[in-house]
């Protein structure tokens, strides 16, 4: 994990399972190829256009399965409070999505 805070990154993932924990929010989304994640035991495989949210301080693993690309949002707290409020909702229940196909677009560019 790096040790400056970057808000967008586009990574390939290793085939080896890491696992770590930060105290910010993620949201992870499958450019390309297949990975594996596993945010509070709950597995999945994302693929192009499929995400997960990962919320701060929740223990998860990820790892890549051939050639793959996913994006990560970084979400650092919000100075307004009823901002935060709106995120740590949206971040109460991790969990997996499928982008429609117009955000799926969106995010390719």
């Amino acid at each position: 994990m790096a040790s400056s805070f970057n808000p967008f990154e586009i990574m390939i993932l290793p085939a080896e399972m890491a696992h770590h924990h930060h105290d910010y929010n993620q949201i992870v989304i499958g450019l390309d190829g297949r990975t594996e994640f596993d945010v509070a035991g709950n597995g999945h495989l994302l693929g192009p256009g499929q995400g997960c949210l990962v919320s701060s301080d929740v223990k998860h693993a990820f790892g890549g399965l051939g050639s793959n690309t996913i994006l990560v949002v970084n979400l650092a707290p919000e100075a307004d409070s009823a901002q935060q409020q709106r995120v740590n909702e949206l971040f109460q229940h991790p969990g997996y999505f499928q982008l429609s196909p117009q955000a799926r677009q969106l995010v390719s560019v």
